[in-house]
């Protein structure tokens, strides 16, 4: 005696509908194989896509002009990361899962799952030592809670072209070279290098 269950409903649905779901659902879901869900979504797609996710972050931070700004930018930096890899690891986890309900080899299920949570320890421990800290310190600088260091002195250089700033080059710094009561016409252009 056979009975209905879920991923025959499912698996009929979609037969009789013509319609494919989003691969980024099936692999939430478990439905793709494990080598893919674990070698291209886990391995392949999760760490290419942190390192494009700072490429266009840093690309974002020379972008813009204000500090602050920038800061916002990398603080949603770790949550997009932690949101991606927490896509890849309970696809896998499912997908290990749905391997051996395949008739897949458990074997390899087992030590998908093992990976996966020697991942969430590694995870966790990258989180507390590292994303925490920084998210904790860009946002207090975002909120202008944490002072970047103060403009002790600057000079205009003798040949007229430029500004000597002594002390911290910092945001203040920034906003001298906006400020017009030291530039006029024609006078010397002030830019971050």
């Amino acid at each position: 005696m056979h009975f209905l269950n879920r991923d025959d409903a499912v698996s009929e649905d979609e037969s009789s509908s013509g319609a494919t779901r989003n691969y980024f659902i099936r692999h939430w879901n478990g439905d793709l194989s494990l080598p893919i869900s674990y070698w291209v979504n886990l391995i392949l797609f999760v760490g290419l896509g942190a390192f494009g996710l700072v490429f266009l972050f840093a690309l974002f931070e020379n972008a813009v002009n204000d500090l602050r700004i920038a800061s916002f930018g990398w603080l949603m930096f770790w949550p997009l990361v932690y949101g991606l890899w927490v896509w890849a690891v309970v696809g896998v986890w499912r997908s290990a899962t749905n391997h051996v309900h395949r008739s897949g080899p458990s074997g390899w299920a087992t030590v998908a799952k093992a990976m996966v949570i020697l991942s969430a320890f590694s995870t966790a421990a990258q989180m507390t030592k590292s994303a925490i800290p920084q998210m904790l310190s860009v946002e207090r600088l975002r909120l202008g809670m944490i002072r970047l260091g103060k403009l002790r002195t600057y000079d205009f250089a003798e040949n007229g072209t430029s500004i000597e700033i002594h002390g911290v080059l910092s945001q203040s710094s920034r906003s001298l070279c906006k400020t017009s009561q030291f530039f006029s016409e024609g006078s010397p252009r002030c830019a971050p290098i």
